[in-house]
């Protein structure tokens, strides 16, 4: 029968492999291929049938291309690939390389975050007076507060002249709100780590 009598075109399939037939020779002949619409049965060509088998498995998802003939006489449709493409390690390739995509720019959105925001710093009134008052206590359980919350990268504690409160002694500033505290307890000191530094309100201050 001539070539004249099929109508020939090319074919482009994805869906999932139900079934195969490989030869002696471990070459693969035929695939059974699953769509949404229907099943199709591909001859696969010569060139393409070595080695497929080891790279193929049942249930996978692949993608054929290719050329199908349809006799013009009974309508029948003989498909023959040409080639064959694991769809799924594609989509993996491609997935993982979105995430790792967006894991940079996350980074790059973080750095750019950490850069602009100015880093936060405590004033301890040191004047003899504050000190005495209770000052070093408080910078003490400040420096360990800190510590403990492993914010000492992000917080600086600075000891300052008289803050001209000192008959209100302890005083210190939150910074950058420049907060001001007298009369601060050591109790009150990480009420006010957490409101400040950590962002954790507390009625305790009021």
């Amino acid at each position: 029968m001539s070539r004249s009598e099929y109508l020939v075109s090319e074919f482009d399939l994805v869906g999932q492999l139900v079934d195969i037939i490989i030869k002696p020779d471990n070459r693969v002949k035929y695939l059974k291929l699953a769509t949404d619409r229907r099943e199709y049965w591909i001859k696969v060509s010569k060139q393409v049938g070595y080695n497929l088998s080891q790279r193929l498995k049942l249930g996978c998802k692949i993608q054929i291309q290719g050329e199908y003939k349809q006799s013009w006489k009974n309508g029948k449709v003989k498909y023959k690939a040409q080639a064959v493409t694991l769809v799924d390690r594609r989509e993996q390739e491609n997935s993982i390389q979105s995430q790792s995509a967006v894991a940079n720019l996350n980074q790059f959105k973080e750095q750019v975050t950490s850069s602009s925001k100015p880093m936060a710093k405590v004033l301890v009134c040191k004047k003899s007076t504050c000190w005495d008052r209770g000052g070093k206590a408080v910078c003490e359980l400040l420096e360990e507060g800190i510590r403990d919350r492993g914010l000492t990268d992000q917080v600086q504690i600075k000891t300052t002249g008289c803050l001209k409160q000192c008959k209100k002694g302890p005083n210190l500033v939150m910074m950058p709100d420049k907060t001001c505290y007298s009369k601060v307890q050591p109790k009150q000191v990480p009420l006010l780590i957490d409101k400040h530094l950590v962002g954790v309100e507390s009625n305790q201050l009021q």
